[in-house]
């Protein structure tokens, strides 16, 4: 089950567009779990072009427990899918930005709790190249 929300998508930031997919999946513990993924494609007319993707998670359960409006209550799904968006659109413009100040072995996808997401906004550009760097590049 996938949504599109109100902004015109894709997006284009810094050279990139931005195009999400938001869908709600159900756990085998027969909790929700929403999931947005963005991906980064970048729009330079290069022979190899970046495009990188990340996955952004978060259960129902999760969500209820960190809700600071309502603590213990999970936010309807437009809040949920619009904060995962927000977070997610966040990053990848960091991560954007970093691609562009020449780190070009990104890892091509990654798969993040929204926490953990939450974290690595306003690290470092080592701290990020150390997270996000392609394996098979070798960095």
């Amino acid at each position: 089950m996938s949504t599109t929300h109100e902004a015109a998508w894709p997006q284009p930031y810094e050279g990139y567009a931005l195009t999400p997919e938001l869908r709600e999946e159900a756990r085998t513990d027969g909790d929700a779990l929403y999931v947005c993924v963005l991906t980064a494609t970048e729009q330079a007319e290069r022979p190899v072009p970046v495009v990188f993707a990340r996955t952004i998670a978060v259960s129902q359960a999760q969500a209820a427990v960190t809700n600071q409006r309502q603590p213990g209550v999970a936010p309807q799904r437009g809040e949920m899918e619009a904060s995962l968006l927000g977070i997610g659109v966040t990053y990848m413009q960091a991560l954007i930005d970093l691609v562009n100040r020449g780190f070009r072995t990104i890892a091509p996808a990654n798969t993040l709790a929204v926490n953990e997401v939450r974290s690595r906004l306003g690290m470092s550009d080592a701290a990020l190249r150390l997270r996000e760097g392609d394996p098979r590049a070798g960095s």
